[in-house]
């Protein structure tokens, strides 16, 4: 496999070049290190080439292998839903710590994407959870996700807007939370803008989804935010009487908040 590990490494470089022969022949590290001296198919060594030039021209690997991992679980990935990233794995632990922590019993996910937040939830608590996207393809993925993982999940289309919130002691939400005039790198340019952009400045829909959790008498809202919003999102919560902790993510920004109501009255 050397000459073919050799003409990926001069287009891609040696990490790309590794993922693309790791992922096509579904080898762990060991065998990837055992195998790059073989040889192989002129068949695959076209196909190889040809994922190589796919990833040049900005197709994410993800979408070219339709699958990604979480929390070393496997999960599909498609074209036309937003691509999970490690980032979201502190989302999850978080929610799964303060629901075991706190014995929640019913949780809301706002913007389900491939399913993976609620999924994850429902795999380590058993909680009962209810989700919402707008994305149909979204829905038809987290669908296949959770059938594929075995658990019961309610995912459904609706706009969060126009649902209630108010018998969940837990929202948790990776909303869109990009600016509109924010430059984009090409590759992330091919997932729905939908799921990317979440408003002019950015933070407009978490501010909608703060508003509404409070106005409904949720006790805990955990989110995922951009980089640059964590004081903007303190002052807004603590306007709506939420009382936040913000963790970083794995490079170092400010990522997931946990927002506890102050006020707030059991039903």
């Amino acid at each position: 496999m050397i000459v073919t590990f050799n003409e990926l490494k001069s287009l891609v470089g040696d990490l790309i070049a590794k993922q693309i022969i790791m992922e096509y022949f579904s080898f762990s590290l060991l065998e990837y290190s055992l195998a790059r001296s073989n040889t192989i198919s002129e068949n695959d060594r076209k196909n190889l080439i040809n994922i190589a030039n796919l990833y040049l021209n900005n197709m994410p690997l993800q979408y070219i292998f339709k699958k990604t991992y979480i929390k070393d679980l496997e999960f599909l990935c498609e074209n036309g839903v937003l691509i999970p990233r490690c980032d979201t794995e502190i989302l999850i632990d978080l929610a799964i710590n303060y629901i075991k922590e706190h014995n929640v019993k019913n949780a809301y996910e706002i913007g389900f994407g491939s399913g993976i937040v609620s999924i994850c939830l429902k795999l380590f608590t058993n909680i009962n959870i209810k989700a919402c996207d707008i994305n149909k393809k979204a829905l038809e993925l987290a669908c296949k996700n959770a059938k594929k993982h075995n658990v019961d999940c309610d995912f459904h289309l609706a706009d969060f807007n126009s649902l209630s919130f108010k018998n969940y002691e837990l929202v948790v939400s990776n909303p869109p939370y990009i600016s509109t005039d924010y430059a984009l790198d090409e590759y992330v340019k091919k997932e729905p803008k939908t799921a990317l952009y979440g408003g002019k400045k950015g933070y407009e829909l978490l501010f909608k989804i703060i508003k509404k959790c409070y106005l409904e008498n949720v006790k805990c809202l955990i989110c995922e935010f951009g980089y640059d919003q964590k004081e903007v999102l303190r002052e807004y919560l603590k306007e709506y009487n939420f009382k936040a902790s913000f963790y970083k993510d794995l490079n170092g920004f400010d990522r997931v908040f946990i927002a506890e109501r102050l006020d707030y009255e059991k039903n």
